[in-house]
């Protein structure tokens, strides 16, 4: 992630003049403010809808985060997942609105970087409109695979609709690689982005598999004898869900557990995600 900007100035000096080298280098950084913008959106939605965040990854293109929550009807997922493109296309409008205001043009300014700054923006504009469209694409990491699946499992269940955009994922990866590989003079970095999409879907394939097997692992039917621990010492306000019929899972920080619900009711606690 953060040798990107550096590879982006070798390779537009090796390419271009100095000035676009230049250009290219602040527009990296640019990319990666409006990136942060959009996690941050999204966390403060997540936080208004009670939703943790265990972790969150930062890729050149958004990020992905690791909520504390994982719902067999993830209805806040889908809301939070909608916040990203929404927040690229709330900057774009803001660019042009200054790129308008002070009577700059909208058509793409790539023939030159001069002047420099009125360039900037520009383009940052249309990259901005290139992430919002990016990230409608039903494919993992990006927003539009979460909201897909979250859509499916509205109705089919985590692990279905996760398996469904999974193969999704895999299809869209296959058509980046090819498209990256006939026009790799200029799209050549749809080959890096192939490779990243097809590994991200099969992890969350891989981790709602895993999520799966644990709330079948309960306690009532393993053939071991549980270990009893009185509900008092598992549950706190940040491991309780807001539905009263909550069916999933919620990451309790304190004691490191995975506490599976029920219909509303915690049927187990299970500690082999961890860290």
């Amino acid at each position: 992630m953060w040798l990107l900007p550096v590879l982006v100035l070798i390779r537009g000096l090796y390419l271009y003049s100095t000035d676009e080298a230049l250009l290219q280098f602040s527009l990296a950084f640019g990319v990666f403010s409006c990136v942060f913008i959009h996690e941050l959106g999204q966390l403060l939605a997540a936080n208004r809808l009670g939703l943790g965040i265990r972790s969150l990854t930062i890729y050149p293109i958004g990020g992905s985060a690791q909520l504390s929550e994982v719902s067999e009807r993830p209805w806040k997922e889908l809301r939070v997942s909608c916040i990203g493109p929404a927040t690229h296309l709330i900057i774009a409008a803001a660019i042009s609105f200054g790129l308008v205001f002070s009577d700059r043009s909208l058509s793409p300014h790539l023939d030159s970087p001069i002047p420099f700054l009125e360039t900037f923006f520009n383009r940052l504009f249309w990259l901005n409109v290139m992430l919002a469209t990016l990230h409608v694409i039903p494919a993992f990491p990006l927003d539009g695979g979460r909201i897909f699946r979250a859509a499916l499992a509205l109705s089919a269940g985590r692990l279905r609709s996760t398996e469904v955009a999974a193969l999704l994922t895999s299809f869209i990866a296959l058509l980046f690689l090819i498209c990256g590989m006939i026009w790799m003079s200029h799209v050549w970095w749809l080959i890096a982005m192939g490779i990243v999409i097809h590994i991200s879907g099969q992890q969350e394939l891989m981790k709602a598999r895993y999520f799966a097997s644990l709330q079948r692992q309960l306690p009532d039917v393993s053939p071991r004898t549980p270990i009893m621990i009185p509900i008092e010492q598992l549950l706190d306000e940040e491991s309780r869900p807001n539905e009263s019929d909550f069916t999933g899972m919620i990451w309790n920080p304190r004691n490191h557990l995975w506490i599976v619900w029920r219909d509303g009711q915690p049927v187990s606690a299970n500690a082999l995600v961890g860290e």
